[in-house]
């Protein structure tokens, strides 16, 4: 009896031990004052928040009720995209690092295209609100997030921790917007 009860504290114990050894590892390159967790937390706030309407400077006041409703439905599909870390760098001197973040999301840039190539080859020319209306149709309509873009934050330490890019890195942006800008500035010759 006192040989199975030394046998069941001592595999609880190795249990215990295992389970604890796990989490450490699990937790070990997200602890809470790393780069990589700080870019974790941004991009999560990123995420949860809701992108103002003023953002990309609509001027709304030419439009139907249909247009804006689907310009508020683009901007809540902008912040809907999925993230995954791969990598954080830092610096010898432990004042700057970078961490690399696989974005994906819905492929909007494409969807701008197919609407311009439709508008460009149609026999009547569609208004500005009639382009916009089948622009976000077509965005309403994408279902699957295959644009995956990596994408470098710049993160730099502070007295309370790590502070990021997130907020303006132009290349998370272009991410978020899947290829949307590259294909106006296409577009338009820039």
């Amino acid at each position: 009896m006192k040989t199975r009860t030394n046998l069941r504290r001592t595999l609880c114990l190795t249990l215990a031990t295992a389970l604890i050894l796990a989490l450490a590892t699990l937790f070990s390159g997200c602890s809470a004052n790393s780069p990589a967790a700080q870019v974790n937390k941004d991009l999560k706030e990123i995420q949860n928040s809701k992108i103002s309407s003023t953002v990309l400077n609509f001027d709304d006041a030419d439009f139907s009720d249909e247009t804006k409703a689907g310009y508020e439905e683009f901007l809540a599909r902008l912040s809907d995209f999925d993230f995954e870390i791969q990598n954080e760098e830092i610096s010898e001197d432990g004042k700057t690092a970078t961490v690399t973040v696989l974005i994906s999301t819905y492929d909007f840039g494409t969807a701008f295209l197919d609407v311009w190539d439709e508008v460009a080859t149609s026999n009547t020319k569609p208004g500005v609100d009639d382009f916009y209306k089948l622009l976000f149709d077509k965005v309403k309509a994408l279902e699957d997030k295959y644009r995956i873009v990596a994408v470098t934050f710049n993160c730099t330490k502070t007295d309370g921790g790590w502070t990021t890019d997130a907020k303006t890195n132009g290349d998370f942006r272009s991410a978020m917007f899947g290829g949307m800008i590259e294909i106006v500035k296409e577009l338009a010759g820039q």
